[in-house]
């Protein structure tokens, strides 16, 4: 038995002592392997369940959104309003048709790479006992949106063939016909949906469970949802102020002077209404939240910690698919409604749902769990709302940015500072990116959807956003630094709490004064805030829809125009509920052979939005040199007649060829499918029934489907000169500098030489070169035209305060280019000999705003520039260089075509909206001006504005879903800057009771109408 020195250490108790031994530093070759091996792991779990095959996922993604794209498409095209739609001035409607093959097949490519990455991952989809309840699913809804998209190529025998080989030669598949939304698309929704829902719960199933949460305490619920809402108020405020501010401030807003139309005292009002109804709006906006987040709050307590996990993706990605798709479809209500397209809204919203669930499922997942590590490391919770916002914020891209995640262990709490500040760039960036596109918008927007409807919409929802983003930052700081340990701590979080309590009741308090201070506001602050401020109207028109009681579309309360809140048969402005009348066919008989036998033939020539400033025979235009920009229509007013005060009661192109058509103040209801087009409205086009009863032989229709389909009587489509033309020019003629309009010229042209003589003719065409958007005219496209030197000379007076405006230059161009083609026409017939004999009318089917009322080519109002038309009328027999100063209207053409023919109507016994302009053709020393000045008239235009002129000079405006009124005198105001609204009380009741008495004559212009029966009579008043 050995035994140790005496001197030896003693080491039973303590062992021995650690040696003091020097480790060896780790080579850079090492650095960088482990670093390598780190990201290898990282991306590997981009492939694991857990992140839901990450990249296959955004393959699925992108065959969602792109399967809801075609749906929309489809559904547009394939409706009866298709035909009357211009694609070429929708730009997503002409990408789609020019892309819809590209579209169609890339949607299944992606859909199949999502499939493959799931056969890929079979393995470990096997758990639990539904495992092939996603890959059965997402198969089916391939399967699905691939039929009901599907496409063929016209004319084709084996589309998919024909499409490939077009694809691979680089040409386009113009005009797809498509298939017609069926129940394809409602399983192909339902099963995407499914399949979505089936994704997180196959991502989640593998979470631990968790008991329920424990019930927060009623005061702590309640401080935290009011210092979200004094956040969202505040958030969404600020951003308003920066809007209401730039009203005022010329150097941001275009440079418009708003000011010239207040009177004094008027801008502190418009102030208080704008900043008022921002805060009433916030404050809806941000409760409703609220109260979203206090019903998931309080589910959530009864669900483990996997379904709260579910409800919480699930919520977040129908916010996500709210915010995207709802405010363009509610714009889309009306069509939706009367075509009964309701797959539009449910496959939308199904298919962008579908889309961004597992995307969100995945990105919670990986939250949750990286920071539930991070916690056990630092000490700091993360709470619900905050693993929510960074889902919010990130989850397009949270897989990847777990790539460069710091391991765990090292500075534990940088990585959930990082993605804070990280989510809080991506939500001002958002915002910014929605402030930038809407200042930047110029979209020839149908209904003006997109900044009328969805910017307002991510405004605000990115405001909340960063308002929970201020929340959820100050929560960590303050958990970082005050832990909940300690009495201090927890007087300090009570007394926070009470504060945010009080706080917010009193800012909820304040959000109603709209309710009772509004009264004393002047009605012009209401209109021009209505006219000018697209964030009021869109505030405005939400919370109108919110308190409307009666659910008739218009709000008695906040200067709403609901004359009777509970009852839906009296709307804004007291007019009864619109409801389409009976309207019997007009019958005509000739009662003047002599006058028939001699009438001539007829010419129409439609400008499309053409103001009269714009025809140097108005006498407004100065070019250097004298100079015209118009010589041939000038040459057609020295030839014939220049009517200074014409007048369309309806900017609309299609209702102004309605009342030169019919010699009635009769309105398309547009985008209408509750009822076929076609003879429902050529059976009031009078002029092709006295056409026909006069013997026309020959006809040149407008080269436009809507004219034809919805004036011209069946019988005569079939006698329309070329009527298979495509008069969109190929992309060889678009380089030429060819347009539309040149080549309806071209085909009239050819219609005037294939004339024989004696032959009765009769042509229209639109020309709508002058539509936006505007292009200049080339050089050698201007010398081809008659200008060897080009266009540029026109552009001298496009002057705007005191500044050349490039788009007044590209219009005035553009109507120059529309002369040159007015011009060929007129040399061809009298080329042909037809001039002398030949019935010419040129006239505008609106005017247009170049910034008198700070719009550009607005046409959806009713001022004077809108309604004010060039009108020039050559009548064979009857005296040239005729002016005419007396007010005439659309609606006269046709009485005066009548009288030149000798023909009357003969039955129903109600008259024609219009007087003949014969007296005044042929200077008629007798003719009384007067006749034509004491009318009264009713105004509309599409988007619900009502108005009603009384003898030409006092003109009454009602925008009825804000409730906001105009009245002017147009004798004292010709320019209409002056709101009479709240000076003469008098007079803005009788114009009111003038636009209820214009309503009760003519409500099928409101409303619309019904075909009767050739025996019915006609019914004056729609109340039932």
């Amino acid at each position: 038995m050995s035994t140790l020195p005496a001197d030896a250490p003693d080491w039973s108790e303590d062992g021995p002592p650690p040696l003091d031994l020097p480790l060896p530093r780790p080579t850079l070759r090492e650095r960088l392997s482990r670093i390598g091996q780190g990201l290898l792991r990282r991306a590997r779990e981009l492939w694991s369940p857990a992140s839901g095959w990450y990249l296959a996922a955004l393959a699925w993604c992108a065959f969602a959104l792109l399967s809801a794209l075609l749906l929309a498409f489809r559904c547009v095209m394939t409706s009866e309003f298709a035909q009357f739609l211009q694609v070429e001035n929708i730009p997503v409607l002409k990408y789609v048709e020019g892309h819809y093959a590209k579209i169609y097949v890339l949607g299944l490519g992606c859909g199949g790479l999502f499939f493959a990455g799931l056969f890929a991952g079979w393995t470990t989809l096997r758990q639990g006992r539904l495992w092939w309840l996603w890959p059965a699913l997402t198969l089916l809804a391939l399967g699905a949106a691939g039929w009901a998209n599907r496409f063929s190529v016209p004319g084709a025998q084996a589309p998919f063939a024909e499409t490939w080989n077009a694809l691979r030669s680089g040409q386009g598949v113009p005009k797809p016909e498509v298939a017609a939304p069926g129940a394809w698309d409602w399983l192909a929704a339902c099963w995407v949906c499914a399949a979505a829902a089936a994704a997180v719960l196959a991502l989640t199933r593998s979470e631990s469970r968790a008991a329920p949460k424990a019930r927060p305490a009623v005061l702590s619920l309640f401080a935290r949802l009011s210092m979200l809402y004094l956040l969202g108020c505040l958030s969404i405020l600020a951003y308003a102020i920066l809007d209401h501010r730039t009203f005022w401030d010329a150097g941001r807003n275009g440079g418009y002077h708003y000011e010239r139309f207040f009177a004094p005292g008027e801008p502190f009002w418009l102030n208080a209404v704008l900043y008022s109804t921002s805060w009433l709006f916030a404050s809806l906006a941000t409760g409703l939240i609220c109260a979203g987040c206090a019903a998931l709050g309080l589910i959530e307590r009864w669900l483990d910690a996997v379904w709260r996990e579910r409800l919480r993706v699930a919520a977040l990605a129908a916010l996500w698919s709210a915010a995207l798709m709802l405010p363009w479809l509610i714009k889309l209500l009306p069509e939706i409604r009367s075509s009964q397209a309701w797959i539009l809204p449910f496959g939308l919203v199904a298919c962008v749902w579908g889309a961004l669930a597992p995307a969100l499922a995945v990105a919670a997942i990986w939250l949750r769990r990286d920071l539930v590590r991070q916690e056990g490391e630092t000490g700091v919770e993360s709470g619900d709302g905050e693993r929510a916002l960074l889902a919010f914020a990130l989850f397009p891209f949270y897989p990847l940015l777990r790539l460069v995640r710091p391991p765990s262990g090292w500075k534990a709490w940088l990585w959930p500072a990082a993605l804070i500040v990280l989510a809080g760039a991506v939500l001002g960036g958002l915002t910014w990116g929605e402030h930038w596109a809407d200042e930047h918008y110029e979209l020839d927007d149908w209904r003006d959807m997109i900044r009328s409807g969805l910017f307002p919409t991510l405004r605000a929802l990115f405001a909340v956003a960063c308002a929970s983003w201020v929340y959820v930052s100050l929560s960590r700081l303050a958990r970082h630094l005050l832990p909940p340990e300690g009495a201090a701590a927890r007087g300090g979080w009570r007394a926070a709490r009470i504060g945010a309590a009080v706080l917010g009741a009193a800012g909820l308090l304040f959000a109603l004064w709209p309710f009772w201070g509004w009264h004393t506001v002047p009605k012009n602050v209401f209109a021009r805030a209505a006219e000018f401020s697209n964030r009021y109207e869109f505030e405005l028109g939400f919370l109108h829809w919110l308190f409307d009681f009666d659910r008739d579309g218009y709000a008695g309360v906040l200067g709403g125009a609901d004359a009777d809140d509970r009852d839906p048969d009296v709307q804004a402005g007291g007019l009864p509920r619109p409801l389409a009348p009976e309207i019997p066919d007009d019958v005509f008989e000739i009662r003047d052979a002599e006058r028939a036998r001699t009438f001539p033939s007829v010419a129409i020539v439609f400008l499309e939005g053409v103001a009269p400033r714009f025809l140097d025979v108005y006498g407004q235009r100065k070019l250097a040199d004298g100079r015209l920009a118009t010589p041939h229509m000038d040459g057609l007013a020295r030839d014939g007649a220049l009517f200074l005060n014409a007048r369309c009661t309806y900017p609309s192109t299609w209702d102004g060829w309605y009342m030169v058509n019919a010699g009635r103040f009769l309105r398309i209801t547009e985008m209408d499918n509750s009822r076929s087009f076609g003879e429902h409205y050529a059976r009031h086009a009078n002029l092709q029934k006295v056409l026909k009863l006069l013997g026309a032989t020959r006809y040149a229709f407008a080269d436009t489907t809507p004219y034809v389909d919805l004036f011209v009587p069946f019988e005569l489509r079939a006698l329309n000169f070329e009527p298979d033309l495509d008069s969109d020019p190929s992309r060889d003629e678009e380089e030429r500098g060819i347009t539309r309009g040149d080549k309806r010229t071209e085909r009239l042209i050819r219609f005037i030489d294939d004339l024989q003589p004696g032959e009765r003719f009769f042509f229209c065409e639109h020309m709508v070169d002058t539509h936006f958007p505007w292009h200049r005219v080339e050089r050698a496209r201007a010398a081809e035209l008659g200008y060897p030197d080009g266009m540029a000379f026109v552009e001298e007076d496009a002057i705007i305060d005191g500044q050349k405006n490039e788009r007044l230059a590209k219009h005035q161009q553009s109507v120059t280019r529309m002369d040159t083609q007015v011009g060929r026409i007129l040399d061809k017939l009298k080329e042909k000999g037809l001039y002398d004999s030949t019935l010419v009318i040129l006239v505008s089917d609106h005017g247009c705003q170049w910034y008198e009322h700070e719009h550009c080519y607005y046409v959806s109002h009713l001022y004077e520039q809108s309604l004010r038309i060039p009108l020039l009328v050559k009548m064979p027999g009857c005296p040239a260089g005729i002016t005419v100063e007396a007010p005439v209207l659309q609606t006269d053409l046709f009485p005066t075509i009548l009288e030149l023919a000798g023909i009357e109507k003969v039955r129903p016994a109600r008259p024609l909206d219009g007087v003949s302009l014969v007296p005044l053709l042929r200077g008629d020393p007798g003719a009384d001006p007067a006749r034509y000045a004491r009318r009264d008239l009713i105004l509309t235009t599409h988007y619900d504005t009502l108005g009603a002129i009384h003898d030409f000079r006092e003109k009454l405006i009602i925008d009825r879903p804000t409730g906001a009124l105009w009245l002017f005198d147009l004798a004292e105001d010709p320019m209409e800057t002056r709101n009479l609204a709240d000076a003469r009380p008098e007079l803005l009741q009788r114009m009111l009771d003038l636009l209820r008495e214009l309503n009760r004559r003519h409500p099928e212009f409101v409303a619309g109408f019904k075909q009767a029966p050739d025996d019915h009579g006609y019914e004056a008043n729609p109340r039932r």
